[in-house]
């Protein structure tokens, strides 16, 4: 059963330019002795969930990389 997720992240950069991107993400959950999908990687909901988070600030940080926002 999957939860999904939608963040959006700002960035305020100097003189007050504002960047915003939004993010989708999906954590699926299995119980009993269901089978996850093939890419899944068992984790627990904790570390599933810091992951998450994680994946969507790290694609954030290389979009503002990839607009020269921000240095590589």
């Amino acid at each position: 059963m999957p939860d999904n997720y939608e963040f959006t992240i700002t960035y305020r950069g100097i003189g007050a330019t504002k960047y915003q991107g939004t993010y989708q993400h999906r954590l699926i959950t299995t119980m009993g002795h269901a089978d996850g999908p093939a890419f899944a990687v068992p984790t627990t909901p904790d570390e599933g969930f810091r992951q998450v988070v994680e994946d969507a600030l790290l694609n954030f940080i290389q979009d503002m990389q990839d607009k020269g926002v921000v240095p590589k």
